[in-house]
């Protein structure tokens, strides 16, 4: 079956490929991807989540055949919502700053980091928003 709706029909191919599944698109799976549509999940999430699990999980040996089912991935609000939350976090790893890997290997040898800092956060109360309002209005 092939969705009227061609998102969903995206995100349905994603899992698929991700997982090497051929699965089915039936109706209440669609309804799933639905409300996955809804919380705006993307196919680079479905990618993301199922290979994260997959590395986790293979790697600690605690994988289970059904842990990457649809029903364990978005079938209900919870799952939906820890699915998101998961897709979150790995979008912000991937925001980290890294050095590209001859660079790191090469301040790893020399006795140096191999990640760039990262500037202190400062509380919100710290920021002078009217410097940071000015420099935004010259950037356009």
């Amino acid at each position: 079956m092939i969705s009227l709706n061609p998102v969903i029909n995206q995100l349905h191919a994603a899992f698929c490929h991700a997982t090497g599944r051929e699965t089915v698109l039936i109706p209440q799976i669609e309804r799933w991807w639905y409300e996955a549509l809804k919380c705006e999940v993307t196919p680079q999430m479905v990618t993301d989540v199922i290979e994260s699990r997959m590395k986790r999980d293979y790697s600690t040996g605690s994988m289970r055949f059904n842990c990457l089912g649809l029903r364990h991935l978005i079938g209900d609000d919870d799952r939906l919502a820890q699915f998101v939350d998961e897709a979150a976090q790995i979008a912000a790893t991937k925001r980290k700053r890294v050095f590209v890997p001859g660079k790191a290997q090469v301040l790893r040898d020399t006795g140096r980091p191999d990640e760039p800092e990262t500037p202190k956060t400062r509380h919100v109360s710290e920021v002078d928003w009217k410097s940071a309002v000015d420099t935004m209005r010259k950037a356009t």
